[in-house]
């Protein structure tokens, strides 16, 4: 069952909100689906004066059938121009277009009894433009160097510059494949449906939680609430991924759906990581198929695999005492071949200096 518990109300694409530091603007629009040429600014146009905003929205519905809703979420999503990012039998992640977004999320809110929902929204214009500011930088020291070959004729010198250009054309090309992930991410908006069988489940228990253990219950693969709650905390960009640059919250993500998001928490019952890693699979992983624990660069790291699907999604939780603030990071593999991807570079970067 994927995670996601009672949450504030969502806020429609179009409003402001001082808690999630939207834009207001939900008109953001980029080409392509990240699959742009690899021309120009990485084959993605966006108009300068457009704010650039990723919506995330998460409902979690009780129905009869959770797969006839599964059915219905992909088809809702792809007669308004969407496309499936990964489903399984009980749930489902779509991107929409934006400008279809507030549609779509009302519609999934009606198909079933709505027991949790969520809905974030993330600027990332600052991102895009930073980007693109060093894909044009790239791209004209690429130039000089080009003509500086054109005038060389030491063959020691030629070998140098072709090093360089070599260099400098592997970097342009993950510049542009991080403008399209960008791109992507502001012209379609994901929205993750699960369904919960009405005969499985009549009422589910509501723990009491102590007061400082109440973030633990909004912790999903699918949601970023509590990453909206804390305070920012800088990890490094693991390679393969692209930085959202909210200057108020860390997050990351990959071209095929990887998401990294890092915050900090107050410390509050004060516990090291392991009392926290412990709270948190306590509370957890009864929802899962596996959990697993292990130990990255300070982190206790909690490993949860999603039950009952043909290729479940990974959703790692890492906990860190340092001073007042508890670190906390999630990564989300939407599949398999993510993990196997990109595991190294997380763990690199769990390793490595956090600001």
């Amino acid at each position: 069952m994927a995670r996601g518990r009672a949450a504030p109300a969502p806020m429609a694409p179009g409003t402001s909100s001082t808690s999630y530091k939207a834009s207001t603007s939900p008109t953001a629009t980029s080409g392509g689906e990240g699959k742009g040429n690899s021309g120009g600014s990485g084959g993605v146009t966006v108009p300068k004066s457009t704010r650039m905003v990723f919506y995330t929205g998460y409902a979690q519905l009780r129905v009869t059938r959770p797969e006839e809703l599964v059915d219905a979420v992909a088809k809702a999503a792809e007669a308004r121009g969407g496309f499936v990012e990964r489903r399984s039998l009980t749930s489902i992640t779509v991107r929409v277009p934006v400008a279809q977004f507030e549609d779509a999320w009302r519609e999934a809110l009606g198909l079933g009894e709505v027991m949790s929902k969520s809905l974030t929204a993330q600027d990332v214009t600052e991102a895009f433009q930073d980007v693109e500011l060093r894909l044009a930088a790239h791209q004209a020291m690429l130039v000089r160097y080009q003509e500086l070959l054109a005038k060389t004729t030491e063959e020691q010198e030629k070998l140098r510059i072709l090093r360089e250009i070599q260099r400098l054309s592997e970097e342009i090309d993950l510049i542009q494949s991080q403008l399209r992930t960008l791109g992507s991410l502001a012209a379609f908006s994901r929205l993750t449906v699960e369904g919960v069988p009405r005969q499985a489940l009549v009422e589910r228990a509501v723990r009491e939680e102590i007061e400082g253990f109440d973030f633990i219950q909004r912790l999903s693969p699918f949601r970023a609430d509590v990453n909206y709650e804390g305070e920012l905390l800088k990890l490094a960009v693991p390679e393969g991924f692209v930085a959202l640059n909210d200057r108020e919250h860390f997050s990351a993500e990959s071209a095929d759906g990887a998401i990294l998001r890092a915050t900090k928490l107050e410390n509050e019952p004060a516990g090291d990581a392991a009392f926290w890693i412990a709270a948190i699979q306590d509370r957890l992983s009864s929802e899962f198929a596996s959990a697993e624990r292990s130990e990255i660069g300070g982190f206790q790291v909690l490993r949860l695999v999603e039950p009952g699907a043909d290729d479940p999604y990974r959703y790692l939780i890492a906990v860190r005492v340092e001073g007042k603030h508890l670190q906390l990071v999630e990564i989300v593999y939407p599949g398999a071949a993510q993990e196997e991807r990109y595991s190294a570079a997380v763990r690199a970067a769990l390793a490595g200096e956090v600001g």
